[in-house]
């Protein structure tokens, strides 16, 4: 059995070939992070009028709509809070991308309107 330590490095355990039962105790673990893009949640999706951008703990500075032709229609700053909403009533039909510029990068989700 292989495991790896905080440092990165492999250990090879032997564990008896007798025994089919193995418990493992952690100690000082680490806490698994979310990737950022999976914090953010957009809905309604598919929408018409607006839609609201929940993004979580994310600070989020500015949020782009671009077309399929990569063209940034819609800027707009973050509200700062937990959530933004964005009109989108006098956008085409269509499947945009939504630019999430953040404090950990730029995420990227589609919309489709309707």
């Amino acid at each position: 059995m292989k495991a790896i330590d905080e440092e990165g490095n492999v250990k090879e355990l032997s564990i008896p070939a007798e025994q089919d039962t193995v418990w493992i105790k952690l100690q000082q673990t680490t806490g698994a992070t979310i990737p950022a893009g999976q914090e953010i949640a957009i809905s309604p999706n598919p929408a018409r009028e607006s839609v609201t951008l929940y993004t979580g703990d994310l600070q989020v500075e500015m949020i782009e709509g671009v077309n399929t032709l990569g063209q940034v229609l819609y800027s707009q700053v973050a509200s700062g809070g937990r959530s933004t909403r964005l009109d989108i009533s006098a956008w085409q039909e269509g499947i945009y991308t939504l630019r999430i510029k953040s404090d950990r990068g730029v995420i990227e989700k589609r919309l489709l309107v309707k």
